[in-house]
């Protein structure tokens, strides 16, 4: 890892059970077990000495999925409405302005950091990014990473405990 480099690992939120849509539910079961996995691949992968700095989207969803990872780097994520799913009566560009003042925030400061999100803000945050984007699947993520402000992002899809898009 170049101290210099920004890492983002864009992370979308394990299962959950649907019921309705609209509902600020938890993890299913399923959803539990593919959290756990996913924490495991990420500190087995590159370790806790990467020193994530971990940011969640305000659902719940999004907070469980990261809890093991708390938990296993002694941390606690940051809640940021920046991460949040787009709602419905909110705008594409009021969405990508959300995405702009969280990468505004970090960007020029090295370091690792793990949005946990959702999966239309992922591929939006990558479409920015890179141009291009991904169907990215619940427990897996994307890494980005860049050496300097002046370096175009590199992303690679990683997966980690995903099997499923819904």
């Amino acid at each position: 890892m170049s101290s210099n480099t920004v890492y983002i690992l864009a992370l979308r939120h394990a299962h959950r059970t649907v019921i309705d849509a609209k509902d600020d539910n938890g993890l299913s079961e399923k959803g539990l077990g593919q959290a756990s996995e996913t924490a495991d691949k990420i500190l087995s992968k590159w370790g806790p000495e990467r020193h994530w700095k971990l940011y969640s989207s305000p659902k719940r969803r999004c907070q469980e999925t990261l809890y093991k990872l708390e938990k296993s780097l002694n941390t606690q994520a940051e809640v940021r409405i920046e991460l949040d799913e787009q709602n419905t009566t909110e705008k594409s560009s009021d969405m990508k302005k959300r995405i702009i003042r969280i990468l505004k925030e970090i960007d020029g400061t090295p370091g690792s950091y793990i949005f946990c999100s959702h999966g239309d803000w992922i591929p939006m945050l990558q479409t920015m990014l890179t141009g291009s984007s991904d169907i990215i699947y619940q427990a897996d993520g994307i890494l980005f990473s860049r050496g300097s402000a002046h370096e175009n992002w590199q992303c690679e899809y990683v997966k980690l405990g995903g099997d499923t898009y819904d």
